[in-house]
């Protein structure tokens, strides 16, 4: 199973007349994602108005587009993945972006909440959708009870000031709202991105709702870059790959280290904070938005080709354990590395990643503690 090929989404039974294609990296695959599939369900007999314009602000594969084709919805994605899932399917109006960038009024939006980004990125889409929304429109928002969708669901009730849970099954939610609220809050309706920052390491690091390494440095990565100053060779000139940047960290430290970084990021969010942390770092290097190495040359003269390549995977998407967006990380990694080059990839103790490297790396000691541990792979 080739990692950048489309697989049919596993749907359930009030949906299966419906033909919807994923592939790994993206939220929910190899099924729909839980809450967004009871949303759906809810809106095949809609309690509260679905009229147009309509937009997803988290369409993940395009269910909605594939069930409202007919109202040719706008789906947003920041998710590289997903955006190349939604644009492979032939969907029309998809939007890159997070939801300050859009601008426009919807009769109807639709939102199955990005819990697992933390409650900054919740607040972040739930103003976007009171924003979005028209005066006597629509909202839907889906989510899980076991991650604060009760709270969240209050959150919304106060910007649009009429809503209620209109869908329980199990632990998850639906509930729908109509924008009856004259006043708002000054800030719902702020449209410009704010970033914050933080210092480590000599660099300032900008950070946006739900980017990965948004609060902080996390630990991984703390011990990761220890070991790669005790015990990296001199990368100043070098060619430096990471992958999987998030926030921009570890290719900011190599770039610091007057290394030649290119970073690869799927989360559009992340893009923009690690083109941020170089620019205010007084850094140089290279972003691409890009769901594993697709936005890298794959032949010819102008192929990718790197000395080094860091990683620090992410093993979770959405609320699922997948390892298969780090295996093709480790696949790109040994693409893009000549006989010799180096591969340094930090991760939880219990990921079984090493028969992975194995296949084309020779693996060296590297450290670990109690909850991490930093691999050393040097290209056969």
């Amino acid at each position: 199973m080739a990692y950048s090929d489309l697989y049919p989404v596993r749907l359930p039974p009030a949906l299966e007349s419906l033909t919807l294609m994923g592939k790994a990296g993206v939220r929910g695959f190899p099924r729909l994602e839980p809450a967004q599939a009871l949303l759906m369900e809810v809106l095949q007999n809609p309690p509260l108005p679905l009229e147009r314009p309509l937009l997803d602000l988290t369409a993940l594969s395009g269910i909605s587009g594939a069930m409202f084709s007919d109202m040719e919805p706008t789906l947003v994605e920041r998710s590289k993945a997903a955006l190349n899932v939604l644009d492979a399917q032939g969907f029309g109006n998809i939007t890159r972006g997070l939801p300050p960038q859009l601008k426009g009024e919807y009769s109807t939006v639709l939102v199955t909440l990005p819990a697992e980004r933390g409650n900054d990125a919740v607040d972040e889409v739930v103003r976007a959708a009171f924003r979005l929304t028209k005066m006597g429109g629509t909202c839907y928002l889906a989510g899980d009870k076991d991650r604060g969708f009760e709270r969240y669901f209050k959150w919304a009730r106060e910007h649009f000031g009429e809503g209620e849970i209109l869908e329980r099954h199990k632990g998850l939610r639906v509930a729908g709202f109509r924008k009856t609220r004259a006043e708002v809050l000054e800030q719902t309706l702020e449209p410009t991105l704010k970033f914050g920052e933080y210092e480590f390491a000599d660099l300032k690091i900008a950070t946006l709702p739900g980017v990965f390494s948004g609060k902080g440095v996390d630990a991984a990565t703390k011990l990761l870059l220890e070991f790669l100053g005790e015990h990296l060779p001199a990368i100043e000139g070098q060619r430096v790959l990471d992958i999987g940047a998030g926030a921009g960290v570890i290719g900011a430290w190599a770039a610091s280290r007057g290394a030649k970084v290119t970073m690869l990021e799927d989360d559009w969010g992340g893009v923009l904070c690690s083109e941020r942390t170089l620019e205010r770092s007084g850094l140089n290097g290279e972003v691409l938005h890009s769901d594993a190495g697709s936005a890298l040359p794959s032949s010819g003269p102008s192929s990718a080709q790197f000395d080094t390549v860091l990683s620090n995977p992410p093993f979770h998407v959405g609320g699922d354990l997948i390892l298969e967006v780090a295996e093709e990380f480790i696949a790109l990694a040994a693409r893009v590395l000549p006989g010799g080059g180096n591969f340094y990839l930090v991760a939880n103790v219990f990921l079984p990643y090493e028969p992975l490297l194995e296949r084309s790396f020779k693996l060296s000691s590297g450290v670990r503690n109690r909850s991490f541990k930093v691999l050393c792979g040097q290209k056969r």
